[in-house]
């Protein structure tokens, strides 16, 4: 018993949201066990099943390297092409061949790159189950019997609602229990339209699928990439620029700049927070300042986290007035924003601006000196100094 307590499911989950994990993965065994059974599959369901499962296996290895990059990296969602196989099954396959081929295209890749966080691939494992059972059953009863009868119209818009209803369930399923689930919600439909045309080529002619495996391979891969250079840049904890991208960043647009500013913010007592309410609601609150940051700045500007409870933003083409009432505009809405959600927060913000022919760690410099003058004064408000 003292094992099964120490579950991962049991510390990250309410007690309501582990009934209803445990409710989704009871209803999806259920469901497989009724298909499976009643399962008599043909020849050409058997070389369906087959090809499609080598090509998701297939294309597991050959996507292995930079998916375990990934995964080491981030926990945050990205591009899942389970989808792409899973629907080809749900319009190809018989519902029993269609769970068991699921339940490869998820256990295969875990197993395979990543074999962190198994009770959330066993959800997510059985939410893809309920979702294609359903879109199964709406096949079924608006009268679909195989793909390449799709080539009217109707049955084709059957298809087409068959693929919204099955990623919206899988979608609705996994974000209620999985805190931070939503994932790429575009790319996935992607990954669902191109098993419409995965099953399209596997009944009409083959060979064609696989030059639908290697243009999604290489589609998959540059997405992986663009997301790693995104989170190699990015503070985990908050999504802003880390230290040196910003300092990079920055120091490129001020030697383009005649009027720049910049502004550093540091949150008032912040190891009191810690020490009182513990370093999850002190995550928290750098997480809501760093939100509240990005919405109150302007698209151009450049925020970045710049040590444990500090903040800079590089405001372009501004001068030390404009980014005194910005500055004081961002104090007023991180109190009035963070102070109604968690605890009771302040912040000190340090403004420095200059005409050009500036380095950016002058500016950084004068910076300093005035957030030292705030604190100083008894936090709460903002100070200028020129560089």
């Amino acid at each position: 018993m003292t094992g099964v307590r120490a579950w991962a499911v049991w510390r990250e989950l309410r007690p309501a949201l582990v009934g209803y994990v445990l409710f989704v993965e009871a209803a999806a065994v259920a469901l497989s066990i009724a298909a499976t059974v009643r399962l008599t599959p043909d020849r050409r369901d058997w070389l369906v099943f087959g090809a499609l499962v080598a090509c998701a296996l297939i294309y597991t290895e050959m996507s292995r390297p930079i998916e375990r990059e990934w995964r080491t990296l981030t926990e945050n969602p990205h591009l899942d092409v389970h989808a792409m196989w899973i629907f080809t099954g749900v319009l190809t396959l018989p519902p029993g061949l269609v769970a068991i081929a699921i339940v490869i295209c998820h256990v295969y890749p875990w197993l395979r790159v990543d074999r962190h966080g198994l009770y959330r691939e066993v959800f997510a494992t059985a939410a893809v189950v309920v979702a294609a059972f359903a879109a199964k059953l709406l096949l079924t009863m608006s009268g679909y019997e195989q793909f390449p009868a799709t080539r009217d119209i109707r049955t084709f818009g059957v298809v087409i609602a068959a693929a919204v209803l099955f990623l919206a369930l899988r979608v609705a399923l996994t974000t209620i229990a999985v805190p931070g689930g939503s994932g790429d919600h575009a790319h996935e439909a992607a990954s669902v339209g191109l098993g419409v045309l995965t099953a399209w080529a596997l009944t009409a002619w083959p060979p064609a699928v696989l030059l639908i495996v290697g243009v999604t391979l290489v589609l998959h891969r540059s997405v992986l990439i663009r997301q790693l250079r995104e989170t190699a840049r990015s503070d985990g904890k908050t999504g802003l620029l880390k230290p040196d991208a910003w300092h990079l960043a920055a120091s490129s647009v001020l030697d383009r700049e005649v009027h720049a500013s910049l502004l550093m913010i540091d949150v008032d007592h912040f190891k009191q927070i810690n020490d009182k309410h513990g370093h999850l609601v002190g995550d928290t609150v750098l997480r809501r300042v760093a939100e509240t940051l990005k919405a109150e700045v302007r698209s151009g500007d450049l925020v970045g986290r710049f040590g444990g409870d500090e903040f800079v933003v590089f405001l372009a083409d501004t001068t030390g007035g404009d980014a005194m009432v910005m500055a004081e505009r961002i104090r007023r809405s991180i109190v009035r924003t963070v102070s109604q959600s968690i605890v009771d927060i302040s912040v000190s913000i340090g403004v420095a601006a200059c005409d050009g022919g500036r380095l950016l760690d002058d500016l950084l410099h004068a910076a300093d000196v005035a957030l030292y003058k705030a604190k100083g004064g008894g936090r709460n408000q903002t100070a200028m100094s020129t560089a």
